[in-house]
């Protein structure tokens, strides 16, 4: 899988990245709001990196 393959992959999965900076905007001020979108971002990460380890390691 080529960089532009897996940058397309994130982009799609993650969302644009003006797309992120919009959402960070609207959520400046709302600290519960932020803490929510930070676990999930970080459980998506978690998760893209635990598959990428068992594919990197399996074969």
């Amino acid at each position: 899988m080529g960089n532009d393959d897996r940058s397309e992959r994130l982009i799609t999965r993650f969302g644009h990245k003006d797309n992120i900076d919009e959402r960070a905007q609207s959520l400046r001020g709302d600290e519960k709001a932020f803490n929510a979108v930070l676990d999930e971002f970080t459980t998506r990460i978690q998760y893209e990196l635990h598959n990428w380890f068992i594919l990197e390691f399996n074969n």
